[in-house]
């Protein structure tokens, strides 16, 4: 790995991990470790790994109960998981498809094919990650631009900059963002007709619609297109700006 990628591996026999350890360890992975499932959420909350390798079978807590657990709280759901399990029947499989485990690897596994597969989840995890801070924004009113671009990027976000409607849908499909902030009223395709678009292709794309006013029936198309939210160009631009950063991913 180019970089130390904290691991936690979950396994109920010391030998295994023990063994894990070494391997992930030579692999240039930093790792922590738990032998019972209710060690994990409490260990993912507070030393926040980057991925979970985790048995199937442990005995204080099914891990596919674990993984649930993970999966269903805030602050760990975007935990990569992979499973570990020595067990091929249908009932086995259910329980892994139902955990909502991101992988699983079969009992025995090779090195080889161990770190092929986290190299692979985690690489995966990095795309998405990128793709949530990439911002697709599309307005004609270069102040702004300027303002919001600036705002953005001192947060980590990547902005993609289109000034009408056509070339927004362009960059949508090429650029693939994780965010859109629209204004109402762009040149060539008008703001709504540029929501209804994306939302035939993404309805689970965050997208926030620029405005200068507040029509009422043009927030009621905006929300039945669901829209996310708002930014109104107000005298207090920074507090509206401020506000969507809250509710970027």
């Amino acid at each position: 790995m180019d970089r130390e990628v904290r691991v936690l591996v979950v396994d109920d026999e010391q030998d295994v991990l023990v063994h894990l350890s070494n391997i992930l360890k030579r692999a240039n992975f930093e790792v922590i470790t738990a032998a019972q499932g209710k060690e994990v959420v409490r260990l993912a909350k507070d030393a926040k790994p980057e991925l979970i390798l985790l048995d199937f079978v442990l005995t204080d807590i099914d891990g596919s109960q674990v993984c649930q657990y993970l999966k269903e709280d805030q602050d760990t759901k975007n935990i990569p998981v992979i499973m570990m399990t020595g067990f091929g029947t249908e009932s086995a499989k259910d329980k892994f498809r139902n955990s909502g485990a991101d992988d699983c690897i079969s009992k025995p596994f090779t090195v080889e094919d161990l770190l092929a597969k986290i190299k692979t989840i985690l690489r995966a995890k990095d795309l998405s990650l990128l793709k949530k801070k990439r911002v697709l924004l599309v307005d004609d009113d270069p102040e702004f631009f300027k303002m919001i671009k600036l705002k953005l990027e001192e947060n980590d976000y990547q902005v993609i900059i289109a000034s009408t409607g056509k070339a927004a849908l362009e960059e949508f499909v090429r650029e693939k963002p994780g965010v859109m902030l629209i204004g109402i009223s762009v040149p060539e395709l008008e703001g709504l007709q540029l929501l209804e678009r994306i939302r035939k292709e993404d309805q689970d794309l965050p997208v926030f619609i620029i405005t200068t006013f507040s029509l009422e029936e043009r927030f009621k198309l905006a929300r039945k297109l669901n829209a996310s939210g708002f930014v109104v160009k107000s005298m207090d631009l920074n507090r509206e700006i401020n506000h969507l950063l809250a509710s970027l991913p």
